[in-house]
């Protein structure tokens, strides 16, 4: 995986934090290319679960998809923390 795109840390800790998401999940999804949280959020779920959510996977879909769900929520709140940081206004 070394070639694969990577989660930045804050992010990457987001994801681990989240019910349902482990460090083999963040793996597979960035060993398919996604490694923000931004471009989760911009490719929506079911696009996601389509992506990693083969073989075993499939069976834990529903959990999957609320975990992704939720750290993509998260993950909005703190890209927009960053974003009013960066430009001096409100959260």
């Amino acid at each position: 995986m070394s070639d694969a795109l990577r989660f930045p840390p804050e992010e990457r800790q987001l994801l681990l934090r989240t019910p349902g998401l482990g460090e083999v999940i963040v793996q597979r999804l960035e060993a398919e290319g996604i490694a923000s949280l931004a471009q989760l959020r911009s490719l929506g779920t079911e696009h996601v679960l389509d992506r990693v959510g083969r073989g075993a996977w499939c069976n834990r879909r529903r959990a999957l998809a609320r975990a992704l769900e939720a750290a993509a929520r998260q993950g909005a709140d703190i890209a927009a923390q960053a974003d009013a940081t960066r430009t001096g206004g409100p959260p």
